[in-house]
């Protein structure tokens, strides 16, 4: 009976069930049984966690066509869906639903999840609206979560200026403004991540030291947003003291602090220390995503070691760990920074000439800036830079019918190892040849 269904949803939602909570939804059906709001909620609540937001969505509206009237419960288990799902639009749908169809009130959960689905999309200006005229229009006082995924959607959105004023707000900075929430720990760690987009990493530090006066512990996000704000700063042994002092804070290393230590290391030249982070963090079982060895093959470059550099890149490639080609002759650079590609286009080269079948033309994938700053395209750019004026290899160009590719011709493959006046030492034959001998970290099992 109804009752038994509703025991069963229950259970299902209290174990995460939602596959089986949907089954028995349906099966009730079947069985001509008209579950109630209650019911339903729960199966909401199933697939809400699950994040199954079309199946959440669809049991709401099965609600409304059934003739029940949807709770707060079920819109806030909708939005939360919608939030998870990071499906902005319909998450401020079911807001306008709920305000003006059911006239239901929001309450701050539901406000919180709606901001927090326009954060995943970098809708600054929707989370705006809400915390601030929506919000009051409904009569609602924002909590600081709703605030800091609006600082959140700002920093993400390059408006530094409104994140930081927001912040301000939480601080009390204008005696006059109405009551706002305290900040908490996230706040203060989106504040550092704020001024870090604002290149200023003297705030940085200064809120590190500020959140923890009041009690707040950094997290691993707060220390590797600073440790990666002082880098660029080209203050990176402040960086790697704050990497030193984790231990004192009870932290460990997790891989987004030990990208920034890498990241500090290429920027100081300290090779040595970086390829010894990626030794401690196989040794801690961490994997090492396609980010960190991107880092680790930028600090071996910064530091002036462009054979290990390419040696490391050709056994990254071997074990799988960087996959960048599309096809045997389509080598996707996208996602490298300059200097990475070319230890790319280099090691590419390098192994088709060295391949006893006679090489194919090359197409080397660098996009056409669409999505750099200023629509600039800097990686293409460098690339037939590093071709043109550093290989001297001739006859490499843009293709005609996709400018966001360069062509590298068979001729222009076989002059790699072929002697040039103008061209560096360790890029001729011999030299160049030992830089893909051997690995430089150890195999994994």
């Amino acid at each position: 009976d109804v009752i038994a269904f509703g025991a069963v949803l229950n259970a299902c939602e209290k174990a995460s069930r939602w596959r089986e909570a949907l089954c028995f939804v349906i099966e009730a059906g079947h069985q001509k049984l008209k579950l109630d709001i209650v019911a339903l909620n729960t199966a909401m609540s199933s697939c809400g966690k699950g994040s199954e937001w079309s199946s959440t969505l669809a049991l709401l509206e099965g609600a409304f066509r059934s003739g029940l009237r949807p709770t707060v419960v079920s819109f806030s288990s909708s939005v939360t869906a919608c939030e998870r799902g990071q499906q902005w639009q319909r998450a401020l749908h079911l807001l306008h639903v709920m305000r003006h169809e059911s006239k239901l009130k929001p309450d701050s959960i539901i406000l919180g999840a709606a901001v927090s689905a326009c954060e995943k999309g970098r809708q600054w200006q929707q989370a705006l609206e809400l915390i601030g005229p929506a919000g009051l229009a409904w009569d609602l006082n924002p909590d600081v979560v709703a605030y800091n995924a609006t600082m959140s959607a700002c920093e993400k959105s390059s408006q530094w200026q409104r994140s930081l004023a927001l912040f301000g707000q939480l601080c009390g900075d204008d005696p006059s403004a109405p009551l706002r929430p305290r900040p908490d720990s996230v706040s203060f760690e989106a504040a550092i991540a704020t001024y870090r987009r604002a290149q200023r990493w003297e705030d940085c530090l200064r809120l590190m030291n500020e959140m923890q006066k009041l009690g707040f512990k950094p997290s691993e996000y707060g220390f590797s947003t600073a440790m990666s704000a002082c880098t660029q700063g080209s203050k990176w042994s402040l960086a790697l003291q704050l990497w030193a002092s984790l231990k004192a804070h009870d932290l460990r290393p997790n891989v987004l602090l030990y990208s920034a230590a890498i990241t500090a290391c290429g920027r100081g030249s300290q090779w040595e220390q970086a390829l010894q982070h990626v030794l401690d963090m196989q040794k801690q079982l961490l994997s090492a995503d396609e980010a960190v060895w991107l880092t680790v093959l930028l600090a071996l470059s910064d530091g002036g070691q462009q054979g290990r550099a390419l040696d490391l890149y050709s056994d990254l490639v071997d074990r799988g760990e960087l996959q960048p080609w599309c096809s045997q002759k389509e080598l996707d650079l996208h996602g490298m920074p300059v200097e990475v590609a070319r230890i790319a286009v280099l090691s590419a080269l390098l192994h088709r000439a060295a391949a006893s079948l006679p090489p194919e033309p090359l197409e080397l994938v660098t996009g056409r800036g669409n999505r750099s700053e200023g629509g600039e395209a800097h990686l293409r750019s460098s690339v037939l830079e590093t071709l043109r004026s550093e290989l001297w290899l001739q006859g490499c160009k843009l293709k005609e019918d996709n400018p966001g590719r360069i062509l590298v011709p068979e001729s222009a493959i076989y002059q790699i190892l072929q002697p040039h006046p103008e061209r560096a030492d360790e890029n001729n034959s011999d030299a160049a040849q030992k830089a893909i001998e051997k690995p430089l970290l150890p195999k994994r099992d």
